[in-house]
């Protein structure tokens, strides 16, 4: 940015929220454009349930529930393995200059706290980001418990189970997470939950279906917004052909009519937030997820860290999530 660039920029922004908020000033300082990476915000399936199934249709609003369970490692046998030298081999050199003190601590800088969130940084990032969307605000209590699995590569947790709490009274909504590095096998699902309905939603192919209830599915109201935004009715013949969590939720409210979301043109899934970064440029407009915005994911990241190291629910107030008087 001091360099007269704007910037596309990869969540999370910092190991803390201090590195966060120096970005926010060099941004605001400097007037350049800072596109935050959390692409889901311009998938266009994605934006079709924000902008015309939430937003102006209030479906799934108030949302009541989210569940997501993802699995994942890049270590899980728990070595590190230095590949042999190419001619795109790193000389040592470089990374004992910035702060690493052998290849192996260089490889896996992710799993080393002075260094990561450790595996918060990865995909965990934006569901973050697509709970505090869809359920159109911040949470204001946060529960979490962590585990470190990989112990002699690292010190950051690698296992978190998180509560995310919203709101009061009939608009109280609940997120649970539970985010797993432990496992070859990559398992992700997200279910949001309103009255009488669940989406499954997912940035991967075929995984976009909406559960109603026989008694808003068989409704004219629904019939006609299904028909006006393209939702295909299909009653699944075998209902373990569904995965796991929809499986769950289709039991549970049967009669369920079951729609798949259309997702549209597929393509690389940066591809149109990279559009929009470009756009704002050109036009001089905000980016789709300004620092601002991105800026309550940034710190839903950070307090969930707290409060795994304190073993204490965080509560949070609105002045938390403002940038004002950084």
């Amino acid at each position: 940015m001091e360099a007269g660039k704007h910037v596309y920029a990869l969540p999370p922004l910092g190991n803390d929220l201090g590195d966060v908020q120096v970005l926010a000033r060099h941004a605001r300082d400097l007037g350049r454009v800072l596109q935050v990476g959390y692409y889901r915000r311009s998938l266009p399936h994605y934006r079709l349930v924000k902008e015309r199934f939430i937003q102006e249709r209030g479906i799934l609003d108030p949302m009541l529930n989210a569940n997501i369970n993802w699995r994942h490692s890049s270590l899980l046998d728990g070595r590190v393995t230095v590949p042999r030298k190419t001619k795109f081999h790193v000389p040592l050199e470089i990374p004992q200059a910035n702060g690493y003190e052998s290849m192996e601590s260089y490889l896996i800088w992710r799993y080393q706290r002075r260094f990561s969130v450790g595996p918060l940084s990865g995909l965990p990032t934006h569901f973050i980001d697509t709970i505090l969307w869809l359920f159109q605000g911040n949470p204001h209590t946060i529960t979490a418990t962590g585990k470190n699995l990989h112990q002699k590569l690292g010190d950051v947790y690698t296992q978190f189970y998180i509560t995310l709490e919203f709101g009061q009274g009939d608009s109280y909504g609940v997120a649970n997470l539970q985010l797993l590095d432990d496992a070859s096998v990559w398992l992700p699902s997200e279910v949001f939950v309103g009255e009488g309905m669940a989406l499954l939603l997912s940035d991967q192919a075929n995984q976009q279906n909406f559960f109603v209830e026989h008694r808003f599915g068989e409704s004219n109201d629904w019939r006609g917004i299904a028909k006006a935004e393209g939702l295909e009715a299909v009653t699944p013949s075998n209902v373990d052909l569904l995965p796991q969590a929809a499986a769950a939720i289709y039991t549970y409210t049967r009669p369920t009519v079951f729609y798949h979301l259309p997702i549209g043109e597929q393509r690389h899934l940066e591809q149109p937030h990279l559009e929009d970064f470009f756009e704002a440029i050109r036009r001089g407009r905000a980016p789709r997820c300004s620092l601002a915005e991105a800026y309550r994911a940034e710190v839903v990241l950070h307090k969930i860290l707290e409060a795994v190291e304190t073993q204490a629910s965080v509560k949070l107030t609105p002045a938390d999530y403002s940038l004002e008087g950084v």
